[in-house]
């Protein structure tokens, strides 16, 4: 939540009711804001094998099919605002619970 938080994403708030909140500026915020503030860029750029040298030049095996699933992943998240996920979440179309 720190990390959102330095990130702009979520604000906080200090005392006995404090906690932790989202200004309704954010919500027009992509969800890979949430992705990078947390675990980084690597799911958008990284090698499916976690390899350092590869790249376009020195592909890993996996390299083309992976590109293309990332890149899917990528769209979906750079393109879906935190605000939408929200309102299908209260609207119960979507679900977080375990």
């Amino acid at each position: 939540m720190q990390d959102l938080s330095r990130k702009g994403i979520i604000s906080s708030a200090k005392g006995p009711n404090g906690g932790f909140y989202i200004e309704n500026n954010a919500l027009s915020k992509p969800i890979s804001d949430i992705v990078e503030a947390v675990d980084g860029n690597g799911l958008f750029y990284g090698c499916a094998l976690g390899l350092k040298q590869c790249s376009e030049i020195n592909p890993c095996p996996l390299h083309d099919q992976f590109k293309a699933i990332r890149d899917q992943i990528k769209d979906l998240l750079y393109t879906t605002t935190i605000g939408a996920f929200n309102q299908e979440l209260l609207a119960g179309m979507l679900s977080l619970k375990k």
